[in-house]
């Protein structure tokens, strides 16, 4: 019976699409979609207002106000008798030696 190898089997054959993005491909895709934004919002606009579908028409709506107003925030609610109450938020640090 042969051992399993700790590498993997199949292993990525771009190793650059692992990385993270860099600040300056980062940055260019910010500015890109800031240009094309007005016309993004048009669009979404004009299917909101002509989409025969009422799920197209709400979707498009959902995606103008998120990107006007923001997304809503999602309560953290308990049950009934026994509500979520923050008391203590707390920072903790591992050290990756030792776990």
């Amino acid at each position: 019976m042969r051992k399993a190898s700790k590498k993997a089997r199949n292993p990525p054959r771009n190793k650059e699409a692992l990385k993270p993005m860099s600040d300056k491909i980062h940055g260019e895709i910010h500015d890109a979609a800031r240009r094309h934004g007005p016309e993004a919002i048009a669009l979404l606009w004009q299917i909101a207002s002509e989409a025969e579908a009422d799920n197209v028409r709400v979707t498009a709506i959902k995606e103008i106000l998120e990107r006007g107003y923001g997304k809503p925030g999602q309560a953290i609610a308990g049950d009934g008798d026994n509500p979520i109450v923050v008391t203590a938020i707390e920072r903790v640090i591992i050290d990756p030696k030792t776990h």
